[in-house]
């Protein structure tokens, strides 16, 4: 290993004593814990990050059919005008 590296692992070491090991086997799994404090997040805090790509997906989803049903109310809008000038 070069002397770079042992450095770096030598300070990784350090801050690990101040700081919780986030690599401790013996913390619980199921749990999200602040690395600089060492406390658990709340259940909510937890679930909301957790979740956070799943939520933002069905927000975009969510969010194009909206877009799709504001297209097709435009268009039968304009089929609508058209069709009063023809008559």
């Amino acid at each position: 290993m070069g002397q770079k590296n042992c450095s770096n692992v030598a300070n990784l070491s350090k801050k690990l004593k101040v700081y919780i090991n986030p690599f401790d086997f013996t913390l619980d799994k199921d749990k999200l814990f602040n690395i600089t404090t060492g406390e658990a997040a709340s259940s909510q805090i937890t679930e909301f990050l957790l979740n956070i790509e799943h939520n933002g997906n069905v927000a975009g989803d969510e969010s194009d059919i909206m877009d799709e049903e504001s297209e097709l109310e435009s268009e039968d809008s304009v089929s609508d005008d058209t069709d009063s000038e023809n008559n």
